[in-house]
């Protein structure tokens, strides 16, 4: 068995396959017409031709699966299949983060002053360079004082 993306060497033979087990090209989703000599996908061929399908579009950071085809039982096509799209949806679709802190004393004979003009400028200088503010706390020492505001960050990679 070989399994291949959709693509211009075997876009034709994809569509016979969607034409032949569908008995159209389009297909009507929620009212919309999707014309499947388009769209994207996976197939799994042996030496008889496809032996399985799956078809997807990409659509605000999600994967819908338009088609999906497995002619023999039991012989982990289809499991295979959708491997292949959650290893697209992990790649493509997910979004990748990187985080960052930032650490800020507080002020005062048993700390709880924040110098708020300064951390402000902080929050500011981050959020212009794309950072988002996830979570602020503060860190305590003895007897229950505030000793530093930690601020959390994430943007996309």
């Amino acid at each position: 068995m070989d399994t291949a993306r959709i693509s211009k060497a075997n876009r034709q033979q994809i569509n016979d396959f969607i034409s032949s087990h569908w008995f159209s090209t389009d297909m009507v989703v929620r009212g919309e017409i999707i014309d499947m000599t388009f769209i994207d996908g996976f197939a799994i061929f042996d030496h008889t031709g496809i032996i399985g399908l799956i078809t997807f579009r990409m659509m605000d950071h999600e994967c819908e699966i338009m088609s999906f085809d497995s002619l023999r039982e039991n012989q982990g096509i289809g499991t295979a299949l959708l491997i292949l799209i959650n290893l697209l949806k992990e790649d493509f679709i997910m979004d990748k983060w990187e985080y960052t802190t930032v650490k800020v004393e507080l002020k005062g004979f048993a700390g709880g002053i924040l110098d708020i003009n300064k951390f402000n400028a902080e929050l500011n200088n981050l959020g212009n360079d794309g950072w988002e503010l996830i979570s602020c706390f503060s860190t305590t020492g003895g007897q229950g004082y505030g000793r530093e505001a930690i601020a959390v960050f994430k943007r996309k990679k």
